[in-house]
């Protein structure tokens, strides 16, 4: 039996099929009971991460990279979605799976969704159980940034060129070269970093990664610094073998922290790269409201909501809250959590 899908679900199953990649698509609404219990037992303590680069999509609310490039990929992303039949107003949810690659699973969740943050962590709960990664793909995120969007697919089923990290020589890049190669190959845009280094091939380019300062944490020892990984990405098409590694030892070797912080967005990544590289899993943080408006895309956290929004809607339930918003042409979204890796360096 077909699956009706919305404008933009069928736009991205197009431009798979256009790139040779088969998939099949069914109603994800079937696979769990939606609205069911909010209550989700964590394996580890929930924590609010401060200072991650990588906790959501980042739009001009939060995020650090060039007014010009973001108005940009709003306008591109408005102007598509009309020519789809506008965004919203479908609420049908689809899971997108692959012939060539079993294991990999997209939730298309329409912004104008009917789901709670239980009812998303129970369904990537139920494919992790079967050994299978469910990526929570929003309608925004298509719309606004669908090249990364396919080049991160696309790594996922294996279809980059390999080049070894070996080969490669580091630089140290500046904060707007990183807003620029971020913006460009990043899903979530750049942000503000201390450090930035980056690979090159032949003069090019192929990967870079961002780091912030070091941060004093007074509640292991006295002196006892970490470092946080704040972003990393490669170019379009390919996957640096040992790129992130190399990038990671020689930040150590310039700064000397005693552990690498870094937060893996649940939307996309069980983290299990990190776990490769001798990272520890420390943390779970709970799944984070966002508030999108409807005509613009734009995201905003509760805090940065305009004042007289964050007024509007102080200490009101979720659902009390949509009801006043909504009118004003704001939607309640969420995403899954992150969960936050350590690499411990001074045996602490």
């Amino acid at each position: 039996m077909g699956v009706t899908t919305a404008g933009w679900q069928q736009e991205l199953m197009d431009t798979l099929q256009l790139q040779g990649i088969a998939t099949e698509a069914s109603l994800a609404d079937a696979s769990i009971s939606v609205n069911a219990d909010p209550a989700i037992t964590l394996d580890l303590n929930p924590e609010i991460p401060l200072g991650s680069g990588d906790v959501n999509l980042s739009s001009d609310a939060v995020n650090l990279s060039s007014d010009a490039a973001i108005q940009l990929d709003q306008r591109d992303a408005l102007s598509r979605s009309a020519d789809a039949g506008g965004p919203l107003g479908e609420t049908c949810a689809i899971l997108l799976r692959f012939a060539e690659s079993p294991k990999l699973v997209l939730h298309l969740i329409p912004i104008d969704h009917h789901f709670l943050p239980a009812d998303l962590l129970k369904l990537q709960e139920s494919f992790k159980a079967n050994n299978q990664q469910l990526i929570q793909l929003w309608e925004d995120v298509w719309l606004k940034r669908p090249d990364q969007v396919l080049s991160r697919i696309t790594a996922m089923l294996g279809k980059n060129k390999t080049v070894h990290g070996r080969k490669t020589k580091i630089i140290t890049v500046t904060q707007v070269e990183a807003d620029n190669f971020f913006g460009q190959y990043h899903l979530q845009f750049s942000a503000k970093a201390r450090h930035r280094f980056a690979l090159t091939l032949d003069g090019e380019v192929v990967a870079m990664a961002s780091f912030s300062a070091k941060r004093n944490m007074t509640k292991k020892r006295e002196g006892y610094t970490s470092v946080e990984l704040i972003r990393f990405a490669t170019v379009d098409g390919i996957t640096v073998q040992g790129g992130l590694s190399k990038l990671i030892r020689h930040m150590i070797k310039t700064i000397g922290p005693d552990d690498v912080m870094t937060y893996a967005d649940l939307d996309w990544s069980y983290g299990k790269g990190y776990t490769k590289l001798g990272f520890e899993l420390t943390a779970q943080t709970p799944p984070a409201e966002i508030w999108i408006n409807t005509e613009t895309l734009v995201r905003y956290f509760p805090q940065r909501l305009p004042a007289d929004m964050q007024g509007l809607i102080a200490n009101l339930a979720a659902q009390e809250a949509s009801g006043l918003m909504e009118p004003l042409g704001y939607r309640l979204i969420y995403n899954t959590g992150n969960l936050k890796y350590i690499l411990y360096l001074s045996g602490e």
